[in-house]
């Protein structure tokens, strides 16, 4: 199967834009993408899908469960499914999802705080 740029789906956020190459539909094995980072995407979970990321140049940080990985061109990451991740930098990233990404796999996490714990609050009255 070849997938060309001319026909490629552009995607944008707030801090990336990019191109899907395919879709589930067109092959549900694996998808595609390029992307153009110059800020931040937000924290994310896939709960279908593993990603392999290709640093194609520039450089950044990935946050992976909670460790932060710093990235350069030619460097490869993966972010196994259901693991919380984001990533910032200015950079262009080159991202297989196996299988095809779903967008409704795709859950936000921003604002979700891990590691909740529970406390004990004693009230004191005058």
């Amino acid at each position: 199967m070849k997938f060309k740029l001319k026909n490629a789906q552009p995607f944008e956020s707030e801090g990336i834009r990019g191109l899907s190459y395919n879709t589930k539909e067109e092959f549900s094995s694996a998808s595609a993408a390029y992307i153009e980072v110059n800020g931040r995407k937000e924290k994310t979970r896939n709960t279908i899908s593993d990603k392999i990321f290709y640093v194609v140049e520039g450089s950044g940080n990935f946050m992976i469960n909670g460790e932060t990985v710093p990235v350069k061109a030619s460097d490869v990451i993966i972010v196994p499914k259901m693991t919380p991740y984001y990533y910032w930098g200015t950079m262009t990233l080159f991202l297989v999802d196996t299988p095809a990404f779903d967008p409704t796999a795709e859950e936000k996490l921003e604002g979700i705080k891990e590691g909740i714990k529970k406390i004990k609050v004693k009230l004191v009255s005058d």
